[in-house]
C-alpha cells in the first residue's frame, strides 16, 4: 500500500495526506453470514481538488455496500418484491431499493436510444385518488422496452418525453401508438408530425359502440313520434383519418403491444411493496421493464 492513491475528484495519482478511521463496507453475504471489507481511507493532497478522500474501486461515495453488493441486491430485485429481497438477505427495504436506483441511474446513462423508429403511449393508476403515471415504450419488432416514466397524463407530461427523447430523434419516428386521450393526440401532432399515429382499436369500437347506440335510440325516438316504424337498416357512420391509420401500418403495431407492458407495469408497481413516492414508482418500472444495460464485471454471483 505505499503506492500513490487515485484523488476521487480528478482521478489523477496524488501525494498522501493522512488516512481516515476505519470503516467496514458490506459484501455479498456467504454461507448466510454477512460479509465485510475493512479498511481506512487515505486522503490525498490533490493540487486541483484540494485535500479528497481517496478513490476506492468497490465502493462508490460515502456508500455502505460494495458495488458488487449492491449489483448482486439489484439483481436479484428483477426476480423478487423488494422486502422479499431485503429478508432473504438480511438488509433493510432501503439498503435494496438504493442498489436498485443505482443500478437504474447507471443504465440510463448507458443506454442506446438509436433506432427508436415505434413507440406507444399510455397510462397506468399507480395509486389511490386518480393518480397517473404516463409511460412512454419503444415497441419496434427488434426492440421492446419501457423508454420513459411522467408523473400525471397531461400536455405538460408527455411534453417532457419529447424534451427527453430531442427532437431529431422524434422526427425521425414513424409510428406511435396511442388511445384517444386528447392531451396525447395535441403533444403528438406537435412533435412528431410525420409520424403515423395509431390509436387503439379497442377503444375506438367502445366510442363508436356508444355513439351509434346514442344515434340509433335518437333516430327510433324520432321514428316512433311520426308514425313511423322504427327501424334503421343499412345504416353507415363516416370514419376520421386518424381512424384507419392501423390499416396504413399493415395491421403490424397496435396499442396491444402497450397494454401487455402496462399489464407487467402495474404487477410491477405492486412487487415493489414499501414506496409512496412516485419517484420510488419510477425507479422499480425502469429496473423491470427497461432493459437497462450493466456493466461488464469479473466475476458473476448468480
Amino acid at each position: 500500500m505505499n503506492s500513490r492513491s487515485i484523488c476521487s475528484g480528478c482521478g489523477s495519482k496524488r501525494p498522501g495526506y493522512d488516512r481516515l478511521p476505519e470503516r467496514r463496507f458490506e459484501f455479498i453475504p456467504t454461507w448466510g453470514c454477512k460479509m465485510f471489507l475493512v479498511y481506512s481511507p487515505r486522503r490525498v493532497d490533490c493540487p486541483e481538488c484540494g485535500i479528497r478522500v481517496e478513490y476506492m474501486p468497490w465502493v462508490e461515495g460515502k456508500r455502505r455496500l460494495t458495488e458488487a453488493y449492491a449489483w448482486y441486491l439489484a439483481g436479484w430485485a428483477k426476480r423478487l418484491s423488494w422486502k422479499e429481497v431485503a429478508e432473504a438477505f438480511h438488509t433493510t427495504w432501503d439498503h435494496v431499493f438504493c442498489s436498485v436506483e443505482r443500478a437504474v441511474n447507471w443504465g440510463r446513462e448507458h443506454q442506446d436510444l438509436s433506432g427508436v423508429e415505434a413507440i406507444g403511449v399510455d397510462e397506468i393508476a399507480w395509486k389511490q385518488g386518480h393518480c397517473y403515471l404516463t409511460l412512454v415504450y419503444q415497441i419496434d419488432e427488434h426492440n421492446k422496452r419501457l423508454l420513459w416514466v411522467g408523473e400525471k397524463r397531461t400536455v405538460k407530461t408527455l411534453l417532457k418525453f419529447f424534451r427527453w427523447f430531442g427532437k431529431e430523434r422524434s422526427q425521425a419516428l414513424k409510428y406511435i401508438c396511442s388511445d384517444m386521450w386528447r392531451p396525447y393526440l395535441k403533444v403528438i401532432a406537435k412533435k412528431a408530425g410525420k409520424a403515423l399515429n395509431i390509436l387503439d382499436r379497442f377503444h375506438i369500437m367502445a366510442h363508436l359502440s356508444k355513439a351509434i347506440d346514442e344515434v340509433r335510440a335518437q333516430e327510433s325516438r324520432e321514428l316512433k313520434e311520426k308514425g313511423y316504424e322504427p327501424i334503421l337498416t343499412k345504416t353507415r357512420w363516416l370514419h376520421r383519418p386518424l381512424l384507419l391509420n392501423w390499416f396504413k401500418a399493415k395491421k403490424q403495431l397496435s396499442s396491444g403491444i402497450v397494454d401487455g407492458f402496462n399489464t407487467k407495469a402495474k404487477l410491477t408497481t405492486r412487487k415493489a411493496y414499501g414506496f409512496r413516492a412516485c419517484h420510488a414508482a419510477e425507479i422499480a418500472l425502469y429496473h423491470a421493464l427497461g432493459a437497462l444495460p450493466v456493466p461488464e464485471t469479473a466475476h458473476k454471483f448468480f
